[in-house]
């Protein structure tokens, strides 16, 4: 990430910064001088007033403080009326985005008086609600209520269900979701309609108060035009650029403490890049937190079906406490909907899930999903993600910072505690999303291709310092690959799922132990395995 003390430091730096201010300062420059121009020589010279009439006009107008008291006024109707939107358009957004019956039930209403502009409500306002504040808070209201409505409900629908599944199998309660989750996820979108709308509610401000008032900026301007009084027309128009412009950027600055993520991504890790930590680390630290046995898991008769095409067939799978299975398959033949199945997040179709003979129905608390996309809350610093897995095993504050802690020291990443997901590299990503997993005290462990989006030269170093932290931890592991030499490295055993969804007979055995050194990829007994393996993968990655 770049240094802010490099500008200062660095005299190229200060020269871009130079170069990049005086081009708006020139442009403004010339435009002034092109308006006194028109002013004067233009067809309606000596009506059209020039910026040195109205920075006289301007300057008497402060004096006489006139200026500030309409700004004052208008502000002040503006904040009711954005207020009333905020509170309104945040709380029935979010109802619109999260439920499909009130989207069915108010969808056309909404439709039907969105496109109606705020100004052509003004005369009804003024029979119903009189000249003055009302009227004005009203129309005010109107023109910015839609854009945080709008934005509000697509921020939410578009929240990234990986994110919801991730809490989801972190023990997350609803409550947490909805204001740990969804909220966050939708905050960029939220505030791009705090935005607008709050640029249409100082539009709106000058339009009402032009007819629907008596005081402000907007009926000063009406009033200055009446009496032909332009160059203090063109000053009112300036003062409303001026104040509109102040409060845009007070919006950007409360964006900016409200949204600490949300930084240009020209400077974050790109996720591809090599992983040069991860060259020099090696787990040797254990951290203070009870570790649980690993789970003994018996799934029998599994099948599943998405409307009637059929993903899983008569599935039967056995795991012993302490094991690494791993699970080889081509793409498409049904390994990720088996872990949704065997960790919660969907319902087989027939058979039974069992954990130490206790029947699954739904997402247990001892267990846990590393996802192929990390899922890592990018609202979140790397210690915030682990925290909100402790939070879920009712860790309290003092300790969950203490725990966390431990759990990036043990995979190397205690120096990045307070950084975000995207600041982070891919392999890096990948080591907070296992401390966050291993954090969470799961008794199985279900990994979905979790190193499938890295370079090479970084999976395998994850998959030796990633396996001899499971060996250390003694998890129950399933592990979802299509990487032959990956699943013979980590696996105790190894299983091959066909593509209609079905397990081919004689898993296969790694009878070296675990941990594994980087030297068992040389040796005869894993070149024999993968050449055994490999062969069996190719031909149920054929097309039917």
């Amino acid at each position: 990430m770049l240094n802010p003390l490099q500008s200062e430091s660095n005299p190229g730096s200060v020269k871009r910064q130079i170069a990049k201010l005086c081009g708006p300062a020139a442009a403004f420059v010339i435009f002034l001088v092109l308006w006194e121009l028109v002013s004067r020589l233009g067809l309606h010279s000596g009506l059209l007033p020039g910026p040195i009439s109205v920075s006289r006009a301007l300057f008497e107008m402060m004096i006489e403080g006139q200026i500030f008291r309409d700004s004052l006024i208008s502000l002040q109707r503006v904040f009711m009326g954005f207020g009333i939107a905020v509170v309104l358009g945040l709380t029935l957004g979010f109802m619109y985005g999260s439920s499909a019956i009130v989207r069915h039930v108010f969808g056309p209403i909404i439709e039907f008086i969105r496109p109606i502009p705020p100004i052509a409500w003004i005369p009804l306002s003024v029979v119903l609600l009189g000249l003055g504040d009302p009227s004005s808070y009203f129309i005010i209201f109107l023109g910015a209520f839609f854009p945080i409505f709008t934005n509000t409900a697509l921020g939410v629908r578009e929240l990234n269900p990986l994110f919801l599944d991730a809490a989801r199998v972190l023990g997350a309660s609803r409550m947490r979701i909805t204001t740990e989750v969804i909220w966050p996820s939708a905050l960029p979108s939220i505030f791009a309609g705090l935005r607008v709308s709050l640029g249409f509610a100082w539009m709106c401000v000058v339009a009402a108060e032009m007819i629907a008032a008596r005081s402000g900026l907007g009926y000063q301007l009406q009033l200055d035009r009446q009496l032909l009084r332009l160059d203090r027309v063109v000053a009112g128009m300036v003062a409303i650029g001026v104040v509109g412009l102040v409060m845009v950027r007070l919006m950007e600055w409360v964006e900016a403490i409200c949204l600490p993520w949300k930084r240009l991504y020209s400077d974050s890790v790109d996720a591809t890049t090599p992983d040069i930590l991860a060259l020099e680390y090696h787990p040797v630290v254990t951290p203070t937190t009870e570790q649980l046995p690993g789970a003994q898991l018996s799934a029998r008769g599994i099948s599943f079906h998405y409307s009637n095409v059929s993903v899983i067939q008569q599935l039967d799978l056995e795991v012993a406490p302490g094991e690494i299975l791993a699970i080889l398959g081509p793409s498409g033949c049904g390994k990720t909907t088996l872990l949704r199945l065997l960790v919660g997040l969907q319902t087989p179709s027939s058979g039974q899930i069992l954990i130490d003979d206790q029947l699954v129905a739904a997402h247990q608390q001892d267990i846990t999903m590393i996802f192929q996309g990390f899922a890592l809350f990018p609202w979140f610093t790397a210690q915030d993600n682990i925290e909100f897995a402790l939070e879920s095993r009712n860790v309290n504050l003092t300790s969950r910072k203490s725990i966390a802690n431990d759990f990036l020291r043990l995979v190397g990443l205690d120096s990045k505690s307070s950084f975000y997901p995207h600041e982070l590299s891919g392999g890096q990503q990948q080591r907070v999303a296992v401390a966050r997993a291993l954090a969470y005290r799961p008794r199985l462990l279900l990994m979905d291709e979790p190193f499938g989006s890295l370079d090479g030269e970084t999976r395998q170093i994850l998959q030796e310092d990633i396996s001899e932290l499971l060996h250390t931890t003694n998890n129950t592991v399933i592990l979802v690959t299509h990487d032959v030499a990956e699943a013979v490295f980590m696996a105790d055993r190894i299983v091959v799922m066909s593509r209609d969804g079905t397990l081919l007979a004689d898993p296969l055995q790694v009878p070296i132990p675990r941990p594994r050194v980087p030297s068992f990829r040389t040796s005869a007994e894993y070149l024999d395995l993968t050449s055994r393996l490999s062969p069996l993968l190719r031909l149920n990655s054929s097309a039917p």
